[in-house]
Protein backbone atom coordinates (compact mmCIF):
# COMPACT_ATOMS: atom_id res chain seq x y z
CA UNK A 1 0.00 0.00 0.00
CA UNK A 2 1.11 3.07 -0.70
CA UNK A 3 1.01 5.48 2.60
CA UNK A 4 0.68 8.80 0.59
CA UNK A 5 -1.98 8.14 -1.74
CA UNK A 6 -4.14 6.24 0.81
CA UNK A 7 -3.77 9.32 3.26
CA UNK A 8 -4.27 11.71 0.20
CA UNK A 9 -7.88 9.74 -0.41
CA UNK A 10 -8.63 9.87 2.99
CA UNK A 11 -8.27 13.62 3.13
CA UNK A 12 -10.16 14.11 0.13
CA UNK A 13 -12.96 12.28 1.12
CA UNK A 14 -13.07 13.35 4.58
CA UNK A 15 -12.99 17.27 3.36
CA UNK A 16 -16.58 16.69 2.18
CA UNK A 17 -17.56 16.67 5.44
CA UNK A 18 -20.66 14.31 4.00
CA UNK A 19 -22.26 11.94 7.00
CA UNK A 20 -21.41 8.79 6.80
CA UNK A 21 -17.49 9.26 5.61
CA UNK A 22 -16.34 7.57 8.58
CA UNK A 23 -18.00 4.42 7.94
CA UNK A 24 -16.86 4.65 4.29
CA UNK A 25 -13.56 5.01 4.79
CA UNK A 26 -13.45 1.66 7.25
CA UNK A 27 -15.62 -0.37 4.32
CA UNK A 28 -12.32 0.97 1.83
CA UNK A 29 -9.81 -0.35 4.49
CA UNK A 30 -11.86 -3.47 4.90
CA UNK A 31 -12.64 -4.16 1.46
CA UNK A 32 -9.08 -3.89 0.52
CA UNK A 33 -9.59 -0.78 -1.86
CA UNK A 34 -6.26 0.53 -0.59
CA UNK A 35 -4.26 -2.38 -1.39
CA UNK A 36 -6.22 -3.98 -4.24
CA UNK A 37 -4.86 -3.38 -8.01
CA UNK A 38 -6.76 -1.48 -10.71
CA UNK A 39 -6.26 -4.92 -12.78
CA UNK A 40 -5.09 -8.36 -12.81
CA UNK A 41 -3.04 -8.31 -16.18
CA UNK A 42 -3.62 -4.91 -17.43
CA UNK A 43 -2.40 -1.23 -15.83
CA UNK A 44 -2.45 -0.63 -12.26
CA UNK A 45 -1.89 -4.79 -11.56
CA UNK A 46 -0.19 -4.36 -8.78
CA UNK A 47 -0.42 -3.97 -4.95
CA UNK A 48 -1.99 -0.80 -4.21
CA UNK A 49 -3.41 0.20 -7.96
CA UNK A 50 -6.85 0.96 -7.72
CA UNK A 51 -6.53 3.26 -4.92
CA UNK A 52 -3.64 4.93 -7.07
CA UNK A 53 -6.02 4.74 -10.74
CA UNK A 54 -8.97 6.70 -8.45
CA UNK A 55 -6.76 8.90 -7.13
CA UNK A 56 -5.62 9.67 -10.87
CA UNK A 57 -9.16 9.59 -11.88
CA UNK A 58 -10.44 12.10 -9.65
CA UNK A 59 -6.97 14.39 -10.34
CA UNK A 60 -7.93 14.13 -14.03
CA UNK A 61 -11.58 15.23 -13.24
CA UNK A 62 -10.72 18.17 -10.87
CA UNK A 63 -8.49 19.34 -14.29
CA UNK A 64 -11.40 19.06 -16.35
CA UNK A 65 -14.04 20.34 -14.52
CA UNK A 66 -12.14 22.87 -12.45
CA UNK A 67 -13.72 23.37 -8.41
CA UNK A 68 -16.11 25.87 -8.01
CA UNK A 69 -18.11 25.17 -11.87
CA UNK A 70 -21.42 25.72 -11.23
CA UNK A 71 -22.69 23.35 -14.27
CA UNK A 72 -20.81 20.56 -16.85
CA UNK A 73 -22.27 19.92 -20.41
CA UNK A 74 -22.34 16.22 -20.84
CA UNK A 75 -21.89 16.82 -24.66
CA UNK A 76 -24.56 14.17 -25.53
CA UNK A 77 -27.19 17.17 -25.63
CA UNK A 78 -28.64 16.33 -22.34
CA UNK A 79 -29.43 18.84 -19.34
CA UNK A 80 -25.94 20.29 -17.88
CA UNK A 81 -25.35 18.71 -14.93
CA UNK A 82 -24.54 20.91 -11.35
CA UNK A 83 -20.94 20.07 -10.75
CA UNK A 84 -19.29 20.93 -6.96
CA UNK A 85 -16.46 19.53 -5.57
CA UNK A 86 -18.19 16.75 -3.50
CA UNK A 87 -19.82 15.49 -7.14
CA UNK A 88 -16.73 15.41 -8.16
CA UNK A 89 -14.70 13.22 -5.10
Amino acid sequence: MNKAVSDEIIGVLIATKREGMDKLLIHLEDSGFFTCPASTKFHGSYEGGLAKHSLGVYNLLTEICPLGIQEADTGRGQKPLPMDENTIV
